[in-house]
């Protein structure tokens, strides 16, 4: 037997209030927006399984938190945890950390990038984020990694 139900929101979207002043932290604030709760689309999109969430001790990594460093682990966590493809380009990577893949003089910047990718991803499987990786080449030259959970 198969029954159907629909839901009919009706409401905000976004359930808030505005505050004109306030003090937060010792300062004032004067004009701030206090969310009452979580809004409807993302209780909707949390129960269809659209969003995806990671333990935030997978943030606590053997590396130091650069902006560099936390741009990285913020890129290579969102691929793992939509793993649409389980393949990363380094030369997507670098591009997102702004890091020019045709220059000669960056290959030591690149390989430093790699250097400290294996280093993340072997950290996140020994938390059980993933199982393996293998680095792939294109040529001469190694051009992806891929992840498997």
């Amino acid at each position: 037997m198969i029954t159907k139900t629909t839901d009919i929101y009706k409401g905000y979207l976004i359930p808030a209030e505005r505050i004109e002043v306030i003090e937060l932290n010792r300062q004032k604030v004067t004009d701030c927006i206090h969310l009452l709760r979580t809004t409807p689309l993302y209780e909707y999109a949390r129960d269809k399984n659209q969003i995806s969430t990671i333990e935030i001790s997978m943030l606590d990594t053997p590396l130091s938190n650069t902006s560099e460093n936390i741009e990285l682990k913020e890129y290579l966590l969102r691929r793992i945890a939509s793993l649409m493809s389980d393949t990363i380009r380094y030369d997507s990577l670098f591009a997102y950390l702004r890091i020019d893949n045709n220059k000669e003089a960056l290959r030591q910047k690149h390989q430093e990038i790699r250097k400290k990718v294996m280093q993340l991803l072997d950290f996140w499987i020994k938390k059980g984020l993933i199982s393996s990786y293998e680095e792939q080449k294109e040529g001469k030259s190694i051009a992806k990694i891929v992840i498997s959970l």
